[in-house]
């Protein structure tokens, strides 16, 4: 099976992820498979979710798949 390209690989990813925010009802559990999702697709070591506080000048970290991260696979 040829590898895909950079673009099909990047266009199946936001398909998937609209499908995780379509069927989540917790944003959590949403933020933290879509970590997960990016981070296997991408190939990375480390991917994280910062979300904009209401302040609208705060940036907080939501979800994070590292080797240190609670959320990363053992």
């Amino acid at each position: 099976m040829p590898e895909e390209t950079g673009e099909r690989l990047g266009l199946r990813t936001l398909e998937d992820i609209s499908a995780l925010i379509l069927q989540s009802h917790d944003l959590q559990e949403t933020l933290d498979n879509i970590v997960n999702l990016v981070a296997k697709r991408m190939s990375s070591d480390v991917c994280s979710i910062y979300l904009l506080e209401e302040d609208g000048e705060t940036l907080r970290l939501h979800a994070a798949d590292s080797p240190g991260s609670p959320s990363a696979s053992p």
